[in-house]
């Protein structure tokens, strides 16, 4: 039986296509869900950057210069901004992910925003809450860097121990 599924959720269309599927399954097995985002490490994908900018979290960027792209440094070294637009960006998705699970009849939805790793916050949130299946995107909005080193959801697949589905 499934009684606790988690879902992932950056933004991207697949973590779109996971979010209703986990809502799916929650529906049909009155299951928890768990609806977390992970603050990664790098520059803010231009998506999510404009986001921040329509929320006036950042200013805009003059019109003739591309969308900025705020790096976000190392743990310790953040600054007050960054920090600021990653947790106004991690909020703001999991709050969309959450209102979005109630619409389609979700009872019990639990938000988490974590800093760090991505795949080994899941894994370790996966455990700790005694999740039974992980739904998550098959690609994010990660950048090259992660065709070169292998995607969050190929890294969760092979190492959690519970059912993970990866949607496209």
């Amino acid at each position: 039986m499934i009684s606790t599924i988690l879902t992932t959720t950056d933004g991207s269309k697949h973590a779109g296509r996971a979010l209703a599927l986990a809502a799916d399954l929650a529906n049909k097995y009155k299951a928890k869900l768990i609806i977390m985002h992970v603050m990664g490490q790098g520059d803010v994908p231009e998506e999510l950057a404009h986001m921040a900018e329509v929320e006036h979290v950042t200013e805009p960027a003059p019109a003739n210069e591309p969308v900025p792209r705020a790096p976000i440094p190392r743990p310790g070294s953040r600054s007050d901004a960054n920090q600021k637009i990653h947790a106004f960006i991690g909020d703001r998705l999991v709050d969309d992910a959450v209102d979005a699970a109630k619409d389609k009849g979700v009872r019990q939805v639990q938000r988490i925003v974590e800093d760090g790793d991505p795949a080994g916050r899941i894994l370790e949130v996966a455990k700790k809450h005694g999740v039974d299946m992980i739904v998550m995107g098959s690609r994010g909005l990660g950048n090259l860097k992660g065709l070169l080193l292998g995607s969050v959801s190929q890294k969760v697949n092979h190492l959690c121990t519970c059912t993970c589905v990866c949607v496209k």
